[in-house]
């Protein structure tokens, strides 16, 4: 189950103020690479060393790639790719990469299935299946009615 909380929008310059929203309210602390070795060991024949030695070399793995402009796709996961974010400028020649670059960042696209390499135009895959329910613990809004959703 994915718990959620409700929220209204007090931002008062925005047009969507005073409207109620709802966002995950997450779980616990965040899983560390320590804590995913020992679950994918569990449902594996490799040893937790293992698993947690290849984990550790992902990310500076990745970088190394993401930073010579190569895109890296994990099957079942999904695509990572370097993405800039610039303005613009009447001509090439005015265009400069010191005055146009807003950000640079990392940008993935979940695989649409679970199951198999396919296309990733979705991240639905990752969450398809689970029941969205109001959590038990915070203040909640007066409602007339508990919602359970479960996402198609």
């Amino acid at each position: 189950m994915i718990p959620y909380v409700k929220y209204q929008n007090k931002n008062e310059e925005s047009k969507a103020y005073g409207k109620w929203y709802a966002r995950v309210q997450h779980q616990g602390r965040e899983v560390d690479l320590e804590e995913l070795a020992t679950t994918m060991q569990e449902n594996c024949t490799v040893k937790r060393a293992d698993i947690l030695a290849v984990l550790s070399e992902l990310a500076p793995t990745m970088k190394t790639l993401l930073q010579q402009g190569r895109k890296v796709r994990i099957p079942y996961l999904g695509l990572f790719k370097v993405m800039i974010q610039t303005k613009g400028a009447d001509t090439p020649e005015k265009w400069t990469l010191a005055k146009g670059l807003k950000r640079a960042y990392v940008n993935f696209r979940a695989e649409s299935t679970v199951n198999g390499p396919q296309t990733h135009r979705t991240t639905q895959s990752m969450v398809r299946g689970a029941v969205l329910q109001e959590a038990a613990d915070y203040d909640r809004p007066e409602t007339e009615e508990e919602t359970e959703i479960q996402n198609p």
